[in-house]
């Protein structure tokens, strides 16, 4: 099997040098050959590649148009800049919100945003915010999952997208909520 993690690192930052928002797959499939991260067929450019893609190996991974017989595409991924975690809460879970929330300032190293004890922006009920860089990532969501204490808690990244991080990126513990994703937009 193929170094997937190495194949789709050259592939995001290919395509990061050379400021292209996607590479056709016969393109792709010649840059990992000359890497020496893929061997082409010779026969029939680009079907290692399209195996991988077919498997759902690749990043960015689409086909144009979305059906069998679509012409395979890998788009640059936007870079992850930070976290934020919702929180929600309601009258009944306040206090366990202040528990989680005084915690969290307590072991890790995050912004607290503001008690919203209304719907705000996307968010269909009251919430607050817990921001944290890429690097915490690992240490605050195991936490969080371990002493959400019945809560219910969006993750998303922030990459600038907001529908695509509030939406087709998020990580919902708990119960999941329907966000009002028509007002990112």
């Amino acid at each position: 099997m193929p170094d997937i993690r190495a194949i789709n690192e050259h592939l995001q930052t290919r395509l990061r040098e050379e400021d292209r928002e996607s590479v056709p797959a016969v393109e792709a499939a010649r840059w990992l050959a000359e890497a020496g991260l893929l061997l082409d067929s010779s026969s029939r450019p680009g079907l290692p590649l399209r195996r991988l893609l077919r498997a759902d190996h690749i990043f960015g991974q689409e086909q144009i148009p979305r059906r069998s017989g679509g012409r395979w595409h890998i788009r640059r991924l936007p870079p992850v800049t930070g976290y934020h975690a919702h929180i929600y809460y309601d009258e009944a879970s306040r206090a366990d919100a202040a528990v989680v929330r005084e915690a969290l300032a307590a072991h890790f190293s995050v912004r607290l945003g503001r008690w919203r004890d209304e719907p705000v922006g996307p968010h269909p009920q009251a919430m607050y915010q817990v921001a944290f860089a890429p690097d915490e990532f690992a240490r605050i969501v195991p936490w969080l999952m371990v002493h959400r204490r019945g809560l219910t808690i969006l993750v998303h990244p922030e990459t600038g997208e907001a529908v695509g991080d509030h939406g087709e990126r998020a990580l919902w513990m708990g119960r999941k909520l329907r966000l009002r994703l028509r007002g990112l937009r």
